[in-house]
């Protein structure tokens, strides 16, 4: 029998936890396209999640400034303010 692939999805930056790795596969509309991956050089290491509402960039940035060890931010800002989150990252 054929095997599925994994969906997509299973890669996307809203599933990533803390200790997960994340790289950027290239900018789409000026933001970067972060994917899961394996922990490796010029990937980016999740330091701390924050769930719930964002407002962007200064909130991510004050979010993550508490954050010891952070070197960036990606934050997601959804219609759905369940939806949103703020990853801060630490570059590998």
């Amino acid at each position: 029998p054929a095997t599925a692939a994994a969906p997509e999805s299973s890669a996307d930056p809203r599933f990533a936890k803390v200790g997960q790795c994340v790289r950027d596969a290239g900018a789409t509309d000026g933001k970067p396209k972060l994917l899961i991956t394996a922990c490796a050089t010029n990937t980016y290491e999740v330091l701390r999640r924050f769930d719930g509402t964002t407002s962007g960039e200064k909130d991510a940035e004050a979010k993550c400034g508490r954050v010891e060890g952070y070197t960036n931010w990606f934050f997601y800002d959804s219609e759905l303010d369940t939806l949103d989150f703020v990853l801060c990252l630490k570059q590998r």
